[in-house]
């Protein structure tokens, strides 16, 4: 299975300080299937001209 940008086209995100998000994609996978999993979120802040980055990664498998 090719990598999967599940916010492509979406146009990204903008969120105001201290706000909360929930968002959600599926992807129908055969039971049995192991898919490594990461996501990625880079913060810019324009008002103190810095950005910061964090990344978590995780190994499943699609069982029943």
């Amino acid at each position: 299975m090719d990598s999967v940008d599940l916010l492509k086209g979406s146009g990204g995100y903008e969120m105001l300080p201290g706000a909360t998000m929930d968002d959600m994609r599926t992807i129908v996978l055969p039971l049995g299937t192991i898919v490594s999993m990461t996501a990625e979120l880079k913060i810019l802040r324009w008002w103190q001209k810095e950005e910061d980055f964090v990344s978590t990664s995780s190994v499943v498998r699609v069982e029943p």
